[in-house]
């Protein structure tokens, strides 16, 4: 089984971004969103075979820039950003594959936008990221079902 996972809030300009793909997607490919990464995502991947998720990131690169990575091959700790009262991305994934190697997908791919604003109270995407957006989706379906 195949899914996708979105993660952000959409109130909150390009936080939006995984709301909005698995809104553009949830009729074709078998999707859920998350406010924010949580442990629950755990049981979320269990059994599938194949996830995509997409966020919205600050990795200081132009805003709308596309960031791909494969979150099963070590490249999750791009993506540590936890404190006190929340979890990573990074740490969800080791948590899943420390406890549940065997039910953890064989692939997960993450694809991010640098965002260019995270904290306006609005539900639209910023320029950047709307321009990308067309983009993101395209990778996602490339990813879940190539040709």
């Amino acid at each position: 089984m195949k899914l996708l996972i979105g993660i952000g809030n959409p109130n909150f300009s390009d936080d939006g971004l995984g709301f909005w793909t698995v809104e553009a997607l949830c009729g074709e490919i078998q999707a859920v969103h998350f406010l924010s990464p949580s442990l629950y995502m755990v049981k979320t991947l269990l059994g599938k075979e194949k996830v995509v998720i997409v966020d919205a990131v600050k990795l200081g690169l132009k805003p709308g820039e596309i960031v791909e990575l494969d979150l099963t091959s070590g490249q999750n700790q791009k993506l540590y950003g936890g404190n006190s009262h929340s979890v990573s991305l990074s740490e969800i994934i080791t948590v899943g594959y420390s406890l549940f190697a065997d039910k953890m997908p064989r692939e997960i791919k993450f694809i991010g936008v640098e965002a260019a604003d995270l904290e306006t109270f609005k539900n639209e995407l910023t320029e950047p990221v709307k321009k990308a957006f067309p983009k993101v989706v395209e990778k996602v379906k490339n990813i879940l079902f190539p040709k």
